[in-house]
């Protein structure tokens, strides 16, 4: 795809004689177009972000810097886009460099994105999270670092909690990983975001609960017994198997009492355990649950994986990665008792 590619898809063109080619430029309701690694330039993008009117999910290499960019060259009109995806692919195209303000800019030209994609790099500071405040709303927020990453000074109490504050509402997809630093609270996330379905956070340093002070705490506060996501479906905690952070059982606690839980991961995590898991059980029997999967889990016993082997939940596959105290011998005897109860349940042991 190069620059007269786009220009084909949306640009009306003409023969000799003055009469519009039909076959060119008829594409004016493309709604997702992706031309990542491809040799379409800041040229291409600008002739589709003018051309294509219900464009809403363009994916592009260095988007924050090419959008802010056009702005600055050519005044450049507000974008109708709804997905923004910052991470550029290293190893294929270098990518522009990042002007400080740029990811506030684009937000400010930008109010209709829902959906963003960040990959931090060396030298952000809390100030360049905040510019996602221009947003009217946010529905997708990830978050992630690159392998050994230094010179990122993000804080999770100064740049990823005003973003919930302002967005948790509507946030129904949250990711963190590989932010090394982060002292991520678990409690946070839980009381600014109720409506989350999708959470992942992995390798991101230490998991805490600290409480809310009085005044962050949500002007509409639910208050129950046991603080839970209700609308949780997909759950997948990673602790940092290199460094010695992992998860407290109050955190645990609050995430794996989410009634809705349909896929849970867990990884690298020395707290899970029978008495957790039979805690979130007493709860709500993970009547929901579809997908497990456990790796590296040191306390996770044979009676721990039992909790899950119930006729009331529509459990379909279980995978078990290097936890030490579940033997191929035990893999056997969970096959053997599927087998037993004609379950159609997949389990893969490693």
């Amino acid at each position: 795809m190069t620059d007269v590619g786009i220009k084909g898809l949306c640009v009306a063109i003409f023969d000799e004689t003055g009469r519009e080619i039909q076959t060119l430029g008829q594409c004016k309701s493309i709604h997702t177009l992706n031309v990542k690694r491809t040799k379409v330039t800041k040229k291409g993008i600008q002739l589709a972000l003018k051309n294509l009117p219900a464009l809403r999910v363009f994916e592009f290499d260095s988007p924050v810097q090419i959008l802010t960019e056009l702005h600055e060259e050519c005044n450049f009109p507000n974008y109708q886009l709804v997905s923004l995806l910052s991470a550029d692919d290293y190893e294929l195209r270098p990518c522009l460099p990042y002007k400080n303000g740029s990811l506030g800019r684009v937000a400010s030209l930008s109010h209709s994105l829902t959906k963003v994609h960040i990959v931090t790099i060396p030298g952000w500071t809390d100030q360049e999270l905040l510019g996602l405040l221009h947003l009217k709303s946010l529905c997708e927020l990830a978050i992630s670092g690159e392998t050994n990453l230094s010179g990122c000074a993000i804080t999770f109490d100064g740049g990823l909690v005003p973003l919930l504050k302002a967005f948790g509402n509507s946030l129904t997809s949250l990711s963190i990983v590989e932010v090394y630093g982060l002292r991520v609270n678990i409690r946070a996330i839980v009381e600014y975001c109720p409506n989350l379905e999708f959470l992942n956070l992995k390798d991101s340093g230490d998991y805490v609960t600290t409480p809310l002070a009085e005044d962050e705490q949500p002007s509409s506060k639910r208050r129950k017994k046991v603080l839970t996501l209700e609308n949780l479906k997909v759950l997948k905690i990673s602790c940092d198997s290199d460094r010695e952070f992992d998860i407290a059982p109050e955190g645990l606690d609050m995430l794996l009492s989410s009634p809705a839980l349909v896929k849970l991961n867990i990884d690298v995590c020395h707290t899970v355990d029978y008495c957790i898991l039979r805690r979130a059980f007493d709860l709500h029997q993970f009547r929901h649950l579809q997908s497990l999967g456990f790796l590296m889990c040191r306390d996770l016993s044979e009676q721990s994986i039992y909790l899950f082997m119930n006729e009331n939940n529509p459990l379909k596959n279980i995978e078990i990665d290097s936890c030490e105290l579940l033997t191929k011998e035990f893999a056997k005897e969970l096959v053997d008792f599927v087998r037993q109860k004609n379950w159609d349940v997949d389990i893969f042991f490693f």
